[in-house]
């Protein structure tokens, strides 16, 4: 039985994987400051709290559970808040990255899965991006994203040490937490409530359903030699917000829910860089990565989901 760490481990994300690793009958480690008050240490998940800044916490959580790879997901996410506290997210998002690359190494484990993000790419220079689109994130988010995927390569070149970058979209699913689409327009047509966006409806991005993401990480864990070091995990789509709202509206016939024109801003008016849909072919090729759900299909999954909770 594997035993894998996922830093973040009490995340949207680093939990959803917790909880696939343990139901594939492996051992699942997760770390991180806190954890959902329902979600319970058991003999295959073990809750452990930490800070991926403090390199030492990182290393005797990895000997003390016998960690044989690694799943990173930890980072301060978010444009806004990313701008409010630069400095900390690069010690936490860049500094924190090298710790566990360097316990990983300290330790003789030999692959750390990064969860990194399309926001490396900035603003997209094509509707439809691959990994080798140019990459320049005008934010500290993106950049910090960056910059962990090169110091990745230098630990891989330095001491063999296999990290594997996942350039993830924009991932929904019952438990986002953060306030944008398609959240709040599940919950508000969910709950029988009129939403109208003032803006962003002609915003076009590849939204993609939590489940395929998971499927896609840990396949990617499981591949046993890797040809590329970094991949685009999403649909291969890039649905604009209008048609999103066209699509829930079926799905719950009488929902109240409209967009303005225009790009969406994230929180305090910032523009947010065009984007568009992740070239996922390389993955696909690599280590069978096949979306299971579209955008109708994942917000269908979503708002049953959200009917029952």
């Amino acid at each position: 039985m594997s035993s894998v760490l996922i830093t973040g481990g009490g995340g949207f994300i680093g939990l959803a994987l917790a909880e696939a690793i343990v139901a594939r009958g492996d051992a699942a480690v997760a770390f991180d400051l806190n954890f959902p008050d329902h979600v319970k240490s058991s003999s295959q998940l073990k809750l452990v709290r930490g800070d991926i800044t403090d390199a030492s916490g990182v290393i005797a959580t990895m000997r003390a559970h016998s960690v044989d790879r690694v799943i990173h997901a930890a980072a301060i996410v978010g444009i806004a808040p990313a701008m409010q506290m630069a400095t900390t997210v690069v010690r936490v998002n860049v500094g924190g990255s090298i710790n566990v690359f360097e316990a990983s190494r300290i330790l003789g484990i030999r692959r750390v899965i990064h969860i990194s993000s399309e926001e490396v790419y900035g603003r997209y220079a094509t509707p439809v991006v691959g990994e080798d689109s140019p990459a320049f994130p005008p934010t500290v988010y993106g950049a910090s994203k960056l910059a962990t995927e090169h110091f990745g390569r230098t630990w891989r070149t330095m001491y063999g040490l296999d990290v594997i970058n996942l350039r993830i979209g924009w991932i929904y699913g019952l438990r986002l937490p953060r306030a944008r689409v398609p959240k709040i327009l599940v919950d508000a047509a969910v709950s029988g409530v009129a939403l109208h966006l003032s803006e962003g409806g002609d915003s076009r991005m590849d939204h993609t359903y939590v489940d395929d993401i998971v499927a896609g990480t840990l396949a990617a864990l499981d591949h046993p030699e890797h040809s590329f070091d970094t991949y685009n995990l999403g649909t291969g789509t890039a649905p604009s917000v209008h048609e999103m709202i066209a699509i829930l509206r079926d799905i719950i016939p009488g929902a109240c829910l409209s967009a303005g024109d225009g790009e969406i801003k994230h929180p305090g008016g910032i523009d947010m860089p065009r984007k568009g849909a992740l070239d996922i072919s390389r993955a696909a090729k690599v280590f069978d990565y096949r979306p299971r759900y579209d955008l109708r299909a994942g917000l269908e999954a979503y708002v049953r989901d959200r009917r029952r909770s």
